[in-house]
């Protein structure tokens, strides 16, 4: 016989046996019935194209009987599809599954959703050292803060800046946001 408790918890369960000359017997035991095994993939991310992000939840495997094995699918841009947290480096934006299996064998999944962003900027150099930047990026929550470090020392926010450079030359200009 099978039996499907409402929750987890400890239980008394007594079994009564009565034969064909009617004699009754019984016995009690405590079963411990584990509580629902719940997978968390963790809330969804966004990360920059090219970076990696870790997923998963904290934890990822609760309740049921450990130890848990996990399992994610697509596997692709993922450090370990084996692991509980993994770090996902999607080239586009990917719905990751998380699979946990229980030592009782009961599975539970859940999914997590990674969107991919770009950045990305534009220089236009202009008269006498004067360089306009204008930065761009997709798939981020507003505001946006676009920060610069121009390659000669000097720093500057905003999206659309403009920067004189003291001399002419080559450099590397670094936009994060």
């Amino acid at each position: 016989i099978s039996h499907t408790y409402a929750t987890g918890g400890t239980y008394s369960v007594i079994m009564t046996v009565t034969d064909a000359n009617g004699v009754t017997g019984f016995t009690s035991k405590s079963v411990v019935v584990p509580t629902t095994l719940v997978a968390s993939a963790g809330p969804d991310k966004t990360v920059v194209s090219g970076f990696s992000v870790n997923i998963g939840g904290s934890p990822t495997a609760d309740f049921g009987v450990p130890p848990y094995t996990y399992s994610w699918s697509p596997t692709t841009g993922l450090s370990d599809p084996g692991a509980s947290n993994p770090d996902a480096s999607p080239t586009v934006t990917t719905t990751y599954t998380v699979t946990v299996t229980d030592s009782m064998g009961c599975v539970a999944t859940d999914d997590v959703l990674v969107t991919v962003s770009d950045i990305s900027f534009t220089a236009t150099p202009k008269c006498s050292q004067v360089v306009d930047f204008v930065g761009s990026s997709t798939n981020l929550q507003d505001p946006v803060t676009y920060d610069w470090n121009f390659g000669d020392g000097l720093t500057g926010t905003g999206q659309t800046i403009s920067h004189t450079y003291a001399t002419g030359g080559t450099y590397s200009v670094i936009m994060t946001v």
